[in-house]
């Protein structure tokens, strides 16, 4: 899973570069913190890798501050529902291993 991640930030990271986002100084120093992000706090990571992704969508599909409003609303209205299924989703899986393991 960390392999995965961090071979996953490389083409967002290579194309922000393309784009003109990021300077190929401001990439690198990026993907060592991304690697040593994963590597040393890995519960964190999971936060702050999809919050980077988030906010790097947003910057890339607007191009104004009104936009991104309009945008935001629904967006986190989607991650809301998700976070809520994910819960329940934990809450029965992980119960039905409590049971079994008594």
């Amino acid at each position: 899973m960390r392999l995965l991640t961090i071979i996953a930030t490389i083409p967002v990271t290579l194309t922000l570069v393309q784009r003109g986002v990021l300077t190929p100084e401001q990439a690198a120093f990026v993907l060592v913190a991304i690697i040593v992000s994963v590597i040393v706090v890995q519960k964190a990571s999971r936060v702050i890798l999809p919050t980077f992704a988030f906010a790097i969508f947003l910057t890339n599909n607007t191009s104004n501050s009104s936009e991104l409003l309009q945008l935001l609303a629904p967006l986190l209205a989607l991650v809301l529902c998700l976070v809520g299924i994910y819960i329940m989703l934990r809450g029965v899986f992980i119960g039905t291993q409590k049971k079994e393991r008594h």
